[in-house]
């Protein structure tokens, strides 16, 4: 009875946890044997296989092969059936059709069960704000990156043919996605094949110029209906095209295509398998996913093809994937090359310790025949060298800790000059490093200084131990320097006395420390403007500087001078890029600023901000330097729609926005490249209302969403030939609360904050400038 008991309790148990398990439905869009869809189903099973603790079922629409309004009935009915008792814990969609069968009749089939789902081609076809219980991952077919590789690997193109059936909702959302791309390729000419037989497809690509390209997307019905698998259609391309195949999916590729941005089928798997195993352990994951998740393709190409079209690595895009590579010589016979060079080794290694074993013993039988005579007669001049090498040994130690000493010396001076902060300093920041190295690595110096001479005039600029505001307050004349290119040792107090007027002397000198001694060199940077370097010994010290300490501070000094030079040199060609394309900007803005001081304001006012928002001083500086450039592309657009008093038309309004565009080719240098990021994005807006490209949130760089800000509140506060100028307080109540034009949401978040919080502050450097 007891057995019977405990029996039937284990098979009570065993039917509870069979009952707990998770229930998951999988809906393809397509067929099972359709190439993408088994790439899917390979990558998602390979993460799924290890766990057990759900009932999988896997259903596929077929609209591949067939239209989506045939299967929508036969596939409603045939779910409502099969599923009207099995509950479903969480439903897997795969492609557009999937999604839009869910969309309709999820909550009728299986009531509020998420839905997580994959391979969607475009999120703004849909409106998901309406379906908070669906997230998931869009496929992130990034045409515009392949098209810039077919541009890259073919700078000639003049015409892309993108080859794409119109038979499926999937096609048409991808013919939208690449007529996005054309903005940024106006040069080349897009043609699509479609609705063609296939006889006549083939055609078309059998005698491509070299100046024409290839594009497959999908193409599986052709204008009589035929279906054509993705694997015989990538067959046939490949073998009758002239040029090769770029495409944007990796199932291609066994086919002899080139390549592209590539989405990898098991990938996409993966990464769905790896949501749904996060959300059937902690439920809870799915409300915290973010509704639309972006997939990441990366650059694959085929070695075959690149082979047959000879495209060398250097034409393809940076951290390209090559695929498909032949083995090199090693790879097939690495067995054989380690083999050889084993016995190789052996017998060079087993003659060589012969030779040098023979060698070996005629050496030490000469040397014990040799020592044996020599052995007597050294016998007493060993016991008095032995007196000499003791004390030859002690110099020795001395001298090699001396070397060592200046050997650690030297790398330090080389690593502190070389390792000085590498981005943006200022001259007086730079100088005060300088002069703290130089007390670091020079023992005796206890103070330091920094001084220019220009234009007649003497000027401190840094100081170690000595008052640098009083110094600065002095009226100091070039002529009262020390010239010197060679390092001096002087009484700087009794020198100053001898050159300078007795107020000026006594003015120094209480602006100073008691100084015994100093150490100075002169820079000459140019003509006219020269910097002496000084360290000093305070008067209570025993030490004086050594000769040591005058050929370290020598080398110190001439590493200082070259970088000096260079730094020089580099701000002086930095300040000429700046002035000439400030003067541009200028010229682009006279319409409404004759007096240029609107893009000086947005310069301040981003500035300003970016410090608030504890950006580093070089994005700080960068920011200051190219924001009065984000309007520099209006020097492309007519004045007759630059001055025009009252609304544009639809055809002046489309070119008026592309002066981003414009301004981005003007400033399309590796220099420019933070000026070419306001001036492209400016007018983008945080809610993904703006342009050129409609980017949403973070996707701005936050030094354009800086820029857009300030340059809406100038333009509110200015006066133009359309409207007159708002006060501080109107423009404050536009931004933050919004009117017909703009709204709150326009801007990011963190940058309206600081507006908001330093208001005051922002009326205040307007009022400024003005």
């Amino acid at each position: 009875m007891k057995k019977t008991g405990v029996l039937l309790l284990f098979l009570l148990l065993f039917i509870f946890s069979f009952s707990e398990k998770s229930n998951i439905l999988v809906l393809h869009s397509y067929h099972t044997s359709y190439k993408w869809v088994d790439e899917i189903n390979r990558g998602f099973l390979s993460i799924m296989k290890d766990n057990t603790d759900y009932n999988l079922y896997i259903e596929y629409l077929d609209t591949k092969r067939n239209s989506y309004e045939r299967q929508y009935y036969t596939v409603l009915n045939y779910l409502k059936e099969k599923y009207r008792n099995i509950d479903i814990d969480l439903i897997i969609s795969f492609d557009d059709n999937a999604l839009r069968f869910l969309f309709s009749q999820r909550n009728d089939l299986f009531g509020d069960v998420p839905v997580l789902f994959a391979g969607v081609n475009e999120a703004s076809y849909y409106d998901f704000e309406k379906y908070p219980n669906f997230k998931g991952i869009v496929e992130d077919i990034d045409i515009n990156s392949t098209v810039q590789s077919i541009k890259k690997i073919y700078p000639n193109t003049e015409k892309i043919y993108f080859i794409i059936d119109n038979k499926t909702n999937t096609n048409e959302i991808l013919r939208y996605q690449i007529l996005k791309t054309k903005a940024n390729s106006p040069e080349i000419e897009y043609v699509f094949l479609e609705d063609l037989v296939i006889n006549e497809l083939l055609s078309e690509v059998s005698n491509l110029k070299e100046n024409e390209q290839v594009y497959l997307l999908m193409y599986n019905k052709d204008r009589l209906g035929n279906f054509y698998s993705l694997e015989s259609i990538a067959e046939m391309l490949s073998e009758s095209s002239s040029r090769p195949i770029f495409t944007s999916w990796d199932f291609y590729f066994e086919y002899d295509v080139l390549g592209g941005m590539i989405t990898e089928g098991a990938v996409h798997g993966q990464n769905v398998a790896k949501y749904a195993l996060n959300i059937l352990e902690n439920p809870s994951f799915f409300d915290s996913m973010e509704q639309i998740n972006l997939s990441e393709p990366s650059y694959v190409f085929n070695a075959r093809v690149m082979k047959k079209f000879g495209i060398s690595k250097k034409q393809l895009p940076e951290n390209s994937k090559i695929i498909n590579q032949e083995p090199s010589f090693y790879e097939r016979y690495s067995w054989l090359v380690w083999t050889t060079l084993g016995v190789f080794i052996f017998i060079l290694t087993y003659g060589i310790v012969v030779r040098l074993d023979l060698r070996k013993r005629n050496i030490l039988l000469k040397q014990i025949q040799d020592q044996k005579k020599d052995l007597i007669a050294s016998n007493e001049e060993m016991t008095a060298m032995n007196e000499e090498l003791e004390s030859q040994n002690e110099e020795l130690e001395d001298l090699y800790k001396n070397i060592e000493e200046k050997n650690k010396e030297l790398n330090d001076l080389i690593a502190i000059v070389s390792n000085i902060d590498k981005k943006y300093i200022t001259d007086e920041d730079y100088y005060t490093k300088l002069i703290n190295t130089a007390i670091q690595i020079i023992p005796e110096a206890d103070y330091g200084s920094v001084s220019l001479g220009y234009d007649g005039k003497w000027k401190f600029v840094s100081t170690v131990g000595h008052d640098l505001e009083k110094l600065k307050a002095i009226p100091l004349k070039k002529k009262y320097m020390i010239n010197s290119k060679n390092i001096v040792i002087i009484d700087i107090i009794n020198e100053n006395r001898t050159k300078l007027p007795p107020d000026i002397a006594e003015s120094v000198r209480e602006a100073t420390k008691d100084i015994k001694e100093s150490m100075i060199v002169t820079i000459y940077l140019d003509n006219d403007k020269r910097l002496n370097f000084a360290l000093d010994i305070d008067s209570n010290s025993p030490t004086h500087f050594n000769k040591n300490s005058i050929e370290v501070f020598r080398a110190f000094t001439k590493l200082a001078e070259n970088y000096i030079k260079n730094k020089l040199e580099i701000d002086k060609t930095r300040n000429a890029y700046v002035n000439f394309a400030s003067k541009l900007a200028i010229i682009s803005e006279a319409h409404d600023d004759a007096t240029g001081k609107h893009i000086f304001r947005v310069g301040e006012l981003a500035a300003f901000i970016a410090q608030k928002l504890n950006l580093d001083k070089e994005q700080v500086f960068n920011i200051k330097t190219f924001a009065p450039l984000h309007d520099i592309g209006k020097i492309f657009i007519p004045s007759e729609i630059l001055n025009k008093p009252g609304n544009l038309n639809d055809a002046e309004w489309d070119l008026m926005k592309k002066h981003t565009i414009f301004g981005a080719k003007i400033l399309d240098d590796p220099y420019f490249d933070i000026a070419k990021k306001i001036a492209l994005y400016h007018h983008e807006k945080y809610d993904g209302s703006g342009y050129p490209y409609g980017l949403k949130g973070d996707k701005i760089p936050l030094e354009a969403s800086i820029v857009a800000l300030v340059d809406v509140y100038d333009a509110l506060r200015s006066k133009r030939s359309y409207k007159s100028a708002l006060t501080h307080k109107e423009a404050f109540e536009i931004i933050t609360k919004g009117d017909n034009k703009t709204n709150p949401e326009h801007f990011n978040p963190e940058v309206l904050k600081v507006f908001i919080e330093n208001e005051y502050q922002i009326e205040k450097i307007f009022d400024f400038i003005v």
